[in-house]
């Protein structure tokens, strides 16, 4: 006999308040377990807001390995007993928490932490999917949402190791380790993932777009895509069901981060002696042929992606006739945005032409100019000096502002058109500008984009306004930006750009010609500025005395020829020198004759592993030859002999023309002016064939003065091997790109020799008598 319950009778009241009590607890611990998470998450965030640099690695790698530990994962109950919790990191915090916890990490340069915390994380989730009962009263995970959480917390990870460190993260955390953004590194962890964890865990597009974030050149991100068309080109299976989908991992976002990859220029790109591959924009386009023939389709953005590739490399012509094929044809909706990377690239080159045939090419297709597009295109006028045109296009932005605020002047329109007088080297005009900046006399609309404010300089149109100024007006600008602290608003501080901008105009102040009083008056300003820059009590903040202020001075000594301050600012340095500085040195000593130290201070350098420059040997041949001591000032021999001990510690880099020519020419020249014949034709031709690449014409009619020099007789035949063997100069007019300067001492050791016959021969080969100077120079 089955009794029934009375739905109204005291046993069934009674199991209606066990019900509500479960649920109340239930809550109860839902509550406690999302509020004691918040309180985990805000402690990382609290922490990244109180701290910086190594301090703020340091407390946040702590957090991540008491987080690890279990220290920071026992809730404190209402009698302020600690409960018992398990210690497995998927009980405690929900998978799209631990994805912001892994981004906020490696965004503060934590990877390392970042690391351990993600794989501790998906192990511990796929443990709890995979023996629940070892966690009585938790809820289960599924499987499938164990590998979605290791997918999402992986695409994080990885996405954090791609993105390239600022600037400002180097500096205060000199713990980053470049070898997160790798191609091994990355792709290692995409690895990890798919294998690491028991069963295959699949990436989706997120995953393979934030590896390829990490890629620069052209080359591995087509070698990497390649690899992921090969893997995950198919459609996905599902081997339960053995049935397939049409989704696609490899989506046209896929393929659009690899474009923006080729774009970017890898360590092997940028060096150009070395790099003998498919150049990023040749990568791109292939790129884009293989999407048109296989696809996905390509969007706007890919086509944005493949501009940006070519406008980096400066391939313009190319770039319009891709945009050619598109107007002409219906493959993708063209918007004002694809523009932007063709004027980018037009400013680049300096193109001011193009610039505006693509403007026209706008008005056409009825796309919309904005003040971006008009903020490139007076950036491509500046580059061409072309100031007055400049102000005539800032006019007429102002004029539609009145129709159109959105496409009215901002700030960086009126920088770029100081920009422009700066480069044109029109002081008025540029200040004139300035001072209507000052006065309000610009408006453009606020961020609200509801009404229009003034535009006010900033430290970009100082610096700029500085950039074209005397060194007394510099000096004044740069203390009317120090006075803007005692303003409520408008406070514009002095940066290391304003103090290398200043101190450059001083130096470019003095010349030859220069009377010595006002070299010194000059030289006092500009360590004046100097002064202001050391200074570190503007609002408490240090200014950036960088390595651009103290090169910027050690130049303007060896402008006036005060080699003792270039080098006592170079031993004060409190920052790593660079080469820049050291050449100023080595400059400086070299104008005065002292050719020991200027050897001390090369060695100096090439001992902090620091590249030399053309500067660097053509000041350095310069001491040597110009020295004070008498001795070495009239012994050729003795100058070879210590070039000879350069040359011998010369990387292949150096022994380009293009590095080392100026020592090679000196050193060749030396060695012909000795007293034995044979011996210093052969010492100059070791030197001369030392030589690594082209040669250029100085270096060339070196060679052939010591021919045509050789006693008792010349080296004619010599002479005409060199000739005929030389490379191709460029700056030579004269046919086969002979010089006649070449051509003359060629001439002159056939003539020595009586070898008329030969001597004519050259001239009809490599002679041209109606060639003018002004055909020559052209």
């Amino acid at each position: 006999m089955i009794i029934g319950i009375d739905s109204h009778g005291p046993l069934s009241n009674n199991l209606h308040q066990q019900t509500n009590i479960e649920e109340e607890v239930t809550l109860t611990d839902d509550l406690m377990f999302h509020f004691n998470l918040e309180i985990l998450l805000n402690s990382f965030e609290r922490v990244c807001q109180e701290d910086r640099g190594d301090d703020l690695v340091n407390r946040l790698n702590t957090k991540v390995q008491q987080l690890l530990d279990g220290t920071s994962l026992r809730p404190q109950l209402v009698d302020g007993s600690n409960s018992t919790t398990t210690h497995n990191l998927s009980q405690h915090i929900i998978s799209r928490d631990a994805s912001s916890l892994i981004r906020l990490l490696g965004r503060n340069g934590c990877h390392d932490a970042m690391l351990e915390f993600c794989r501790r994380y998906c192990r511990d989730i796929i443990d709890a999917s995979i023996e629940v009962s070892a966690y009585p009263g938790q809820p289960s995970v599924s499987r499938s949402n164990a590998d979605e959480a290791v997918l999402f917390a992986y695409t994080a990870a990885i996405a954090a190791c791609s993105k390239p460190p600022l600037a400002s993260t180097l500096v205060v955390n000199r713990s980053y380790n470049s070898k997160y953004r790798t191609r091994s590194f990355l792709l290692s962890l995409l690895d990890e993932m798919e294998n690491g964890y028991g069963e295959t865990i699949r990436p989706n597009s997120y995953t393979l777009s934030a590896v390829l974030l990490g890629i620069d050149g052209g080359t591995d991100a087509r070698q990497i895509l390649d690899s992921f068309e090969n893997k995950y080109g198919e459609d996905v299976s599902d081997g339960a069901n053995n049935t397939t989908t049409s989704e696609k991992i490899l989506t046209v976002q896929v393929y659009n981060v690899a474009i923006s990859a080729c774009g970017r220029r890898s360590s092997k790109e940028s060096n150009k002696g070395g790099f003998k591959g498919i150049e990023g924009w040749q990568q791109a386009l292939s790129i884009l042929q293989t999407m048109r023939r296989q696809g996905p389709i390509p969007n706007e953005q890919t086509y944005t992606a493949v501009f940006h590739a070519m406008a980096d490399s400066g391939k313009i012509k190319v770039a319009m006739s891709l945009l050619d094929e598109l107007r002409k044809s219906s493959l993708v909706d063209i918007s004002s945005k694809l523009f932007l990377p063709l004027l980018k690239a037009c400013a680049k080159a300096s193109s001011a032409n193009m610039a505006q045939t693509m403007l026209k090419y706008m008005k056409e297709d009825s796309l919309e100019i904005t003040t971006e597009h008009m903020n490139l295109f007076l950036l491509a006028l500046a580059n061409c000096k072309m100031n007055v045109r400049a102000l005539g296009v800032l006019k007429e932005m102002i004029h539609s502002q009145k129709e159109d605020p959105l496409a009215g002047p901002n700030l960086v329109t009126l920088n770029t058109v100081l920009l422009a007088c700066a480069n044109a080297d029109d002081y008025e005009a540029c200040y004139a500008l300035f001072e209507q900046m000052k006065e309000g006399a610009y408006l453009m609309i606020d961020e609200s984009q509801t009404k229009l404010i003034e535009i006010r300089p900033d430290v970009v149109s100082y610096n700029t306004v500085i950039s074209c100024s005397d060194p007394e007006t510099a000096l004044e600008l740069v203390n009317e930006m120090r006075l803007t602290r005692r303003n409520r608003k408008g406070v514009v501080l002095p940066n290391a750009v304003t103090y290398t901008n200043a101190i450059t105009r001083c130096r470019n102040a003095v010349d030859d010609d220069t009377d010595p009083e006002v070299r010194q008056y000059i030289f006092e300003i500009a360590l004046a500025l100097f002064d202001l820059a050391r200074d570190n009590t503007l609002d408490g903040n240090e200014t950036d005395l960088n390595v651009y202020v103290y090169s910027s001075l050690i130049w303007c000594a060896e402008a006036v020829g005060n080699y003792a301050v270039a080098v006592q600012l170079l031993r004060d340095m409190k920052c790593p020198p660079n080469n820049i500085c050291y050449d100023g040195v080595i400059s400086a000593l070299s104008q005065s004759g002292l050719h020991r130290e200027t050897l001390y201070f090369y060695y100096e350098m090439k001992g902090l592993n620091l590249p030399a420059t053309r500067k660097t040997y053509q000041k350095l041949a310069y001491a040597i030859n110009n020295s004070r001591d008498s001795e070495l000032f009239f012994s050729p021999r003795k100058k070879a002999a210590l070039m000879d001990g350069v040359l011998s510690g010369m990387s292949d880099r150096d022994r380009s023309v293009n590095i080392g020519g100026s020592l090679f020419q000196s050193l060749i020249r030396h060695h012909g002016d000795q007293s034995e014949p044979g011996a210093s034709y052969r010492a100059a031709r070791i030197v001369f064939d030392s030589i690594i690449g082209p040669v250029d014409d100085q270096n060339l009619s070196a060679m052939l003065l010591v021919c045509s020099s050789a006693k008792p007789k010349t080296l004619w035949e010599e002479a005409v091997t060199l000739l005929h063997s030389s490379d191709i100069v460029w700056d030579a007019f004269g046919p086969g790109h002979i010089s006649i300067r070449a051509l003359s001492y060629a001439v002159i050791a056939c003539a020595k020799a009586d070898q008329w016959e030969e001597a004519l021969n050259l001239i009809e080969l490599y002679g041209n008598p109606t060639l003018s100077t002004e055909n020559r120079y052209r």
